[in-house]
């Protein structure tokens, strides 16, 4: 796929045949969705759609769902070319479900190779201990050792307590960082954010606003793509995190009736793309400030992210909004009938815990209520200090 889509049909179409004898269902499946992608470029959507479902059916077939993905996202940019933008979004759907599939499938995977990998460990430590004790029923033999024998005795056990304590302590730690990140996961993609970006896209292809529908489901594929991708990873860039701060506040304007103008202020002494956070930590502030400070007021929108160095071995983020603030957003919480409690920031709070307790640093989150002369509120702003590596 290098943007030459008939030099690829060229090579590919003589040797689907050659495979089909050699019975390379892996290459076949390729081939077709591939030769799919190109016809789609040329425009011969019949074609495509034949090669691109006679594909996906092997692919299906055969569980090849990285391919089966790929497919489905082929389909969805097909449909979305003839204007079918239903059939766009329902292969679009089915082409998430198959990445969380991949997803699901590797996480299973890691997690049998750490139970094989414990398991070899725990073996290993069964045979050491049974060699101790070879060792220990020999000096029992010898009387003048006796005493010898006891002190032995009492350290192994203390060491194997300590051992035991410590291997404890490493996998109640390793879950609780695994739990934080799987909770952090399901809060970015909650199903309320799911539906109403879905909900808010739609109504642009009611309203036939083809352009806007096209590019705030380009945004939104992106997004769910990134996020996914993200989770596998403890660490992002900076550069990577921004990237994905941007997509989502994208998706957010949409519900909005004005534009939030959304401003990041990078110190020039920081390298975006070689100092690394945890994967999605800026997002539950942005979306504090979004959903408690932007989105009841009236008038322009303002949300700006200062980056900067000030401490030393330290990140400093200021995410500053032009809001309602906190005490009035705080009394129309009260008043809502439903109220739902946020556990973003205090998931963040305990990600960047864990974070900084692995290099020995400590973190700084804290709010700040800004108001003119007049003490009327301007807007709150967010601190954020990071420890980095």
């Amino acid at each position: 796929k290098q943007n030459k889509p008939k030099e690829g049909l060229k090579r590919i179409l003589p040797t689907i045949a050659e495979a089909e004898k050699l019975g390379d269902k892996y290459y076949i499946t390729m081939a077709k969705i591939n030769s799919g992608w190109a016809l789609s470029i040329l425009k011969d959507y019949p074609s495509a759609e034949e090669n691109l479902l006679s594909g996906l059916q092997m692919a299906v077939a055969n569980n090849f769902n990285s391919s089966a993905s790929e497919a489905y996202s082929h389909l969805a940019f097909l449909y979305e070319s003839l204007g079918e933008f239903p059939k766009a979004l329902e292969n679009l759907k089915k082409k998430q479900l198959f990445s969380e599939k991949i997803l699901n499938e590797e996480n299973l995977r890691y997690t049998a190779e750490l139970i094989v990998k414990y398991d070899n460990e725990k073996k290993e430590s069964q045979i050491t201990l049974l060699e101790k004790e070879n060792e220990i029923v020999k000096y029992k033999l010898q009387e003048n050792q006796k005493i010898m024998i006891f002190a032995g005795i009492l350290l192994l056990l203390l060491g194997g307590l300590l051992l035991i304590w410590y291997r404890k302590y490493q996998l109640n730690n390793e879950k609780k960082v695994l739990m934080l990140e799987q909770q952090m996961m399901r809060s970015q993609m909650n199903p309320h954010f799911l539906f109403n970006s879905l909900n808010s896209i739609k109504l642009y292809i009611i309203n036939n606003e083809k352009e806007n529908a096209v590019y705030y489901l380009n945004k939104f594929s992106k997004l769910i793509r990134t996020i996914l991708s993200n989770s596998r990873e403890k660490e992002i860039t900076l550069k990577e995190e921004l990237e994905t701060m941007e997509l989502y506040i994208n998706i957010e304007s949409i519900r909005f009736s004005e534009k939030i103008n959304y401003e990041v202020i990078i110190e020039e002494s920081i390298n975006t793309q070689q100092i690394k956070i945890p994967s999605m930590i800026l997002q539950p502030f942005i979306e504090n400030a979004i959903w408690h400070g932007l989105s009841n007021k009236v008038g322009d929108k303002f949300l700006k992210i200062y980056i900067s160095s000030k401490v030393k071995g330290s990140i400093s983020f200021e995410i500053v909004d032009n809001g309602i603030g906190r005490q009035k957003a705080q009394e129309i919480k009260e008043n809502k009938v439903s109220k739902q409690k946020s556990i973003g920031l205090k998931l963040t709070k305990e990600r960047l815990d864990n974070f900084a307790k692995n290099i020995n640093k400590e973190i700084v989150m804290e709010f700040e209520d800004m108001f003119d002369k007049n003490n009327e509120p301007l807007g709150t702003k967010a601190i954020i200090v990071i420890p980095i590596k």
